[in-house]
């Protein structure tokens, strides 16, 4: 369904076009059987969680970075008085994304039959799902989550947001595009103008090595070879993908990162926090919306 599509896309690698595509990692540009790249991403996401670092300094507890440590903190947490030391959205699905997406994808890692079989969607594919439903129900088996707190979300954005500005959730899982919208909302919330606090965006330690950094294409550009103002078209994707212009973005939207060189100065209560083994695509071949990645180092 995508070949029309394609079939009428620039290919943004051509080099007379000077588009600067070494400004982003390559295992997220997507090329066809041919080399081309029809699509560029511009804006990236991932899953993890939002964390009051201002509550683990005044508890004196490190902010986890292996699994191990991510149960001894909510258990130190709650016996504390956190009820919940870890929330998000709880709709019937979502809650635990910031767990399963991560960890199912670095599963099936290289196992080619497995790959072969979820394309395919067979149904005994579903046994490959088996370590993260037991990752998922071993966390939740710790009590790390009072699920009564998190049913009142109405939302998996603005409210998520501005309950974390409450200043008395430890951890919060939470998608890298509610991640983009903190920033506007710090003034929306009377609490948090009232008594701010240091927090960050990290990955999830779903292991004794730490996590996995599950790095997404949220969004992608294209050029229309037919049209009839394509040296603009061209010239705007040049102004769009650069070094410099992304970082940009990403450090004013708080976008997820998926250029392979450090950005600028970053806000200064706020901190996106990888230091942990990043994923990237799977397959080459693979059409969008891409299915599977890889927990590569």
């Amino acid at each position: 369904e995508y070949e029309p599509l394609f079939e009428a896309a620039e290919d943004l690698s051509d080099p007379t076009l000077d588009i600067d595509l070494s400004c982003i990692r390559e295992g997220l540009l997507y090329r066809d059987d041919a080399g081309r790249v029809p699509l560029v991403p511009v804006f990236a996401s991932t899953y993890g969680m939002l964390v009051n670092e201002d509550i683990f300094e005044t508890s004196g507890l490190p902010i986890p970075e292996t699994y191990s440590e991510l149960l001894s903190v909510c258990d130190a947490l709650r016996q504390s008085g956190y009820e919940s030391p870890v929330m998000g959205y709880n709709s019937g699905k979502g809650l635990f994304n910031s767990i399963a997406a991560p960890y199912f994808r670095a599963s099936v890692r290289g196992d080619a039959d497995a790959i072969r079989a979820l394309n395919a969607l067979e149904p005994s594919a579903g046994e490959y799902l088996r370590p993260t439903l037991e990752l998922v129900e071993d966390f939740m088996r710790h009590g790390c989550v009072n699920l009564d707190l998190c049913d009142q979300l109405e939302d998996n954005y603005e409210a998520v947001i501005l309950r974390f500005f409450e200043g008395d959730a430890p951890i919060v899982f939470a998608h890298g595009d509610l991640v983009s919208g903190t920033a506007k909302r710090e003034s929306l919330s009377q609490a948090f103008m009232e008594h701010p606090f240091r927090y960050s965006f990290r990955p999830v330690p779903l292991t004794e090595k730490g996590g996995y950094f599950l790095n997404i294409v949220s969004i992608s550009f294209g050029v229309n070879r037919h049209a009839q103002s394509l040296d603009m078209a061209n010239e705007f994707m040049r102004f769009l993908v650069n070094a410099d212009g992304l970082s940009r973005r990403r450090l004013t939207c708080r976008l997820t990162a998926f250029t392979p060189r450090s950005g600028k100065s970053r806000p200064n209560r706020f901190s996106m926090n990888w230091k942990f083994r990043s994923l990237t695509r799977l397959s080459s071949k693979c059409e969008p919306p891409y299915r599977l990645w890889d927990a590569g180092k």
